[in-house]
């Protein structure tokens, strides 16, 4: 009877180990917490206070101005002529989040001014409204991915298509949800049926 009793704890604690262990390795993949679009920022959002430590851009905090104002100084980022000097307009990052780089120009945009001039703007952007998105609803952080995944050397290099990672991104989500779903549904069954 003991023996019995430990085998149905053990098989607890190893389908509750199995559990954990699924959801250290899915929960990374889940996104960021409600993030403003440009084209409907909330009153609350940040604005730029004074130059600080952030790369010389200001830091974020003051929450008196317009939201339309702080939209438009996020935008003024990429007309700014002291960031955008080098790379040709037809490969700059535009303000809806696309990237229209070509593959056969993936050497000169990854190895000339044009991605440093991209992760300027970025910043710059970053630097007047933390929570940025852009009209297709990129993140910075998906444009600056998109970037490191377009330059490497891995079967994503030359994809330059800031939508298209969105999209995987999103399809990858609900296949996460669906997985913790499922763990803990087959948890509650076994300490169910283990319990008996």
């Amino acid at each position: 009877m003991a023996f019995s009793f430990a085998l149905r704890h053990s098989r607890l604690a190893l389908a509750a180990f199995y559990i954990l262990i699924s959801l250290g390795k899915f929960g990374k993949s889940q996104g960021t917490p409600s993030e403003t679009a440009a084209a409907g920022v909330l009153a609350n959002e940040y604005l730029p206070g004074q130059v600080g430590a952030n790369q010389g851009y200001p830091q974020a905090g003051n929450v008196d101005k317009d939201p339309d104002h702080v939209v438009n100084e996020a935008l003024l980022c990429f007309d700014e002529k002291q960031i955008y000097s080098s790379c040709s307009e037809a490969y700059r990052l535009s303000s809806s989040g696309d990237l229209n780089v070509p593959a056969e120009y993936t050497d000169q945009y990854c190895n000339g001014p044009c991605v440093s001039e991209t992760h300027l703007v970025l910043n710059c952007i970053e630097g007047v409204l933390l929570q940025f998105k852009f009209y297709n609803q990129a993140t910075i952080s998906d444009v600056r991915e998109t970037i490191k995944s377009g330059c490497s050397y891995g079967s994503k290099r030359g994809d330059f298509n800031v939508a298209e990672r969105i999209q995987e991104e999103h399809s990858n989500g609900h296949r996460t949800n669906f997985s913790l779903f499922l763990s803990g549904l087959v948890l509650i069954i076994m300490t169910r049926r283990l319990m008996l």
